[in-house]
C-alpha cells in the first residue's frame, strides 16, 4: 500500500470540517454527530498514518514519541466514541484532539482569523 501524501490543502479541509461540525453540534445541541462523522473518518485515518509514520515534524524524537502516543490515545477515542455512540466523546475527540493536531500544520494566522 503506497503511502498517502498529506497536504497543508487536506490539512486545512478536515480542520474546516471538523470546525463546522463541532460548531454545528454546540450551537444545536445535536445527539448525532457520531452518523455526521462517519464520513469524516477516512480523512482522519490518512491524517494520522501520515503523522505517525513522519518521522521530520520539527520536533525530538522523545517529543514526537510522546505526540505518537497521545495520538493514538486520541484515535482510541474516537473508535469508542464510534462504538458506543458517544457524541460527547466524539466531539472531545474531535476538537481537542485531532484538530490540535491538524493547526500545528495550519499557519497561525490563518488560525486566528477563524
Amino acid at each position: 500500500m503506497e503511502k498517502e501524501e498529506m497536504t497543508i490543502e487536506k490539512v486545512k479541509a478536515l480542520h474546516k470540517s471538523i470546525k463546522v461540525l463541532c460548531k454545528q453540534c454546540a450551537e444545536s445541541n445535536r445527539v448525532d454527530l457520531i452518523s455526521d462523522v462517519k464520513d469524516m473518518i477516512p480523512r482522519v485515518q490518512d491524517f494520522a498514518l501520515w503523522f505517525l509514520g513522519e518521522t521530520d515534524i520539527g520536533v525530538s524524537a522523545e517529543e514526537k514519541d510522546a505526540m505518537n502516543k497521545n495520538l493514538l490515545d486520541v484515535l482510541n477515542d474516537v473508535s469508542d466514541a464510534l462504538k458506543y455512540k458517544d457524541s460527547v466523546l466524539m466531539y472531545d475527540a474531535l476538537e481537542c484532539g485531532i484538530d490540535e493536531y491538524l493547526k500545528l500544520f495550519i499557519p497561525e494566522e490563518e488560525i486566528a482569523d477563524e
